[in-house]
């Protein structure tokens, strides 16, 4: 399995990454790098904007455009823990995870 084929998996699982990657989030992440995306199944269309992105010596490109995502994604459940404080406990798991998510595609770029 390579290293984009990891971060596809964490991505698509919720229980790993601790988001929720939607089909419209992932075709605006191929927009940017001029990769055009049918609104398909969520596992095809981040395998195939991947797949695109190597083809076009963009993956660098596209994880930057990941790990902003994510970046957005924490500030708004460091918000929500902060605004919603009983619920404090199950969104600082997710906030892991996403930390998780973000240490594991910035190792597969260091090292891939």
């Amino acid at each position: 399995m390579n290293n984009s084929q990891i971060i596809e998996k964490s991505l698509l699982s919720i229980i790993v990454s601790g988001n929720y990657l939607s089909t419209y989030e992932i075709v605006k992440l191929g927009e940017p790098l001029d990769i055009e995306l049918a609104h398909k199944k969520r596992s095809l269309i981040l395998q195939t904007l991947f797949i695109q992105a190597r083809n076009t010596n963009q993956e660098k490109r596209l994880t930057n455009k990941i790990l902003t995502l994510l970046d957005k994604k924490e500030e708004t459940y460091n918000t929500l823990a902060k605004n919603y404080k009983n619920s404090a406990t199950i969104i600082g798991q997710w906030i892991q995870k996403i930390h998780s998510t973000k240490m594991l595609i910035q190792k597969g770029v260091v090292y891939g």
